[in-house]
């Protein structure tokens, strides 16, 4: 079985301008900082979960007629955030501003088309676009002084011209990433 899920991927500009906000993580939290690597860092549009590799051909033809109907688009990465909340945070995120209605009916689409076509069940909880940056380990920690010190920052603008279906693979040093496929967006 494959772990699969879709992503958009950053500007390498972007992820560098994000360091700073992982680094103000990493010294309000300590050791208990999990950041994400600079290149592991995205905006998952849906987690597809265990999938039979002998499916994803005929997954991926639907994914791509799905996702080449929509035209491309740019986010604007700005602020931060933490779920399940910024007083009680678990894991530590990047924010979209510009652009984050485009990318809710985006995923929107490909949760359709794999529900439909390919049983795919979505996750209980609605789609809120980030990058996540990093996750604390063992315990809950207020991160509301750095979220309030960078949530007017931009971190970058990206355009949004293509979908990556990615393979996570979990390794005890952390999930590596291949992508499977590329789906460009229709050019505007």
């Amino acid at each position: 079985m494959y772990r699969l899920f879709v992503a958009v991927a950053l500007r390498e500009n972007t992820e560098a301008h994000l360091d700073e906000l992982v680094d103000a993580a990493r010294v309000e939290v300590g050791r208990e900082f999990r950041p994400v690597p600079r290149g592991k860092r995205h905006v998952t549009l849906c987690f597809i979960g265990d999938t039979d590799p002998a499916n994803i051909d005929d997954m991926s033809s639907d994914l791509g007629r799905e996702i080449g109907q929509v035209d491309a688009f740019e986010m604007v990465v700005e602020g931060a955030g933490a779920f399940p909340k910024p007083e009680r945070a678990r894991v530590f995120w990047a924010g979209v501003r510009a652009g984050a209605r485009r990318l809710v009916n985006l995923s929107t689409r490909i949760t359709d088309v794999l529900q439909a076509r390919h049983d795919h069940r979505p996750e209980n909880r609605p789609f809120h676009p980030h990058i996540t940056l990093g996750r604390v380990r063992g315990r809950h920690v207020d991160l509301s002084d750095v979220i309030r010190a960078h949530e007017h920052v931009r971190w970058g603008i990206d355009p949004v011209a293509e979908v990556h279906l990615l393979r996570s693979q979990l390794h005890p040093d952390g999930a590596r990433y291949t992508v499977l496929e590329r789906f460009p967006l229709m050019k505007e």
